[in-house]
């Protein structure tokens, strides 16, 4: 298994004109490639169809047309300094299906995001790992040819069964001897 790891900004401009966008609509990043794979990040000012109505919601999105892609992401929101602030959510390990997204319907509280914007503006640092499975090849077949085991071990008998160091028949696991 090999892990690709990619991060992305998406800087937010004019949040006091999104904010009130209304539930369900969202900004959307340009889309980006990690692991041959495209994302986009979705910001929704308003919070998502299902979230509460002071939520903030951030998701990931696969754009690629593939059966399913392990990914593990993680949010957090930059201050114009591009320093970390407290809001920060991780999710391991997910699989995505054809278009699809996974995130955080709360990640913020609208009173709790709010105190970490300076000049209408702020920063979604994204970080994507995804996780590439290598199909395993099969292993050589072969044939195993009758042996002469048998054989040998009566070489070790030596020709006197007394100066012997062993004495007696090998049997199999089928029970006859070999």
């Amino acid at each position: 298994m090999e892990m690709v790891t990619s991060t992305r900004m998406f800087k937010i401009t004019g949040y006091s004109l999104d904010k009130h966008m209304g539930k369900g609509k969202f900004l959307e990043s340009t889309i980006f490639d990690v692991g041959n794979n495209y994302w986009s990040i979705q910001y929704y000012p308003s919070g998502c169809l299902a979230a509460e109505d002071d939520d903030i919601s951030i998701f990931i999105c696969l754009k690629s047309k593939l059966e399913c892609v392990k990914a593990q992401y993680s949010f957090t929101i930059l201050d114009q300094n591009g320093c970390a602030s407290l809001l920060s959510n991780t999710r391991e390990i997910t699989h995505f299906g054809n278009d699809t997204e996974w995130g955080f319907l709360s990640f913020a509280k609208r009173d709790v995001f709010e105190s970490y914007i300076k000049d209408d503006c702020f920063v979604i640092k994204c970080m994507v790992s995804v996780f590439k499975v290598f199909p395993v090849e099969p292993l050589a077949q072969f044939a195993v040819l009758p042996g002469n085991i048998q054989q040998k071990f009566d070489h070790l008998f030596l020709e006197n069964e007394n100066e012997a160091d062993v004495q007696g028949r090998i049997y199999c696991s089928t029970g006859g001897p070999f």
